[in-house]
């Protein structure tokens, strides 16, 4: 099954800010993430499911920086 799959404009610029540094760093380096950007999101489209935990079950991760993201939504 796959589903539609929408990229905002903030993951946008963050994942090509990221691609631009690591073709600094090394040339085809960029090319590289971008390649394995678009690998992950072709698993996660055809697999919504892929990496998500059983409902109830805590991770770690969502206790870190939990305001990461609050300034960049728009109310």
């Amino acid at each position: 099954m796959s589903l539609p799959l929408r990229i905002g404009r903030e993951a946008d610029a963050e994942m090509t800010a990221a691609s631009r540094w690591y073709e600094a760093q090394r040339v085809g380096l960029g090319e590289e993430f971008m390649a394995a950007i678009d690998t992950a999101l072709r698993l996660i489209k055809s697999n919504p499911a892929v990496g998500s935990r059983p409902p109830g079950v805590k991770d770690a991760h969502e206790r870190r920086r939990p305001g990461y993201w609050a300034d960049r939504i728009k109310r």
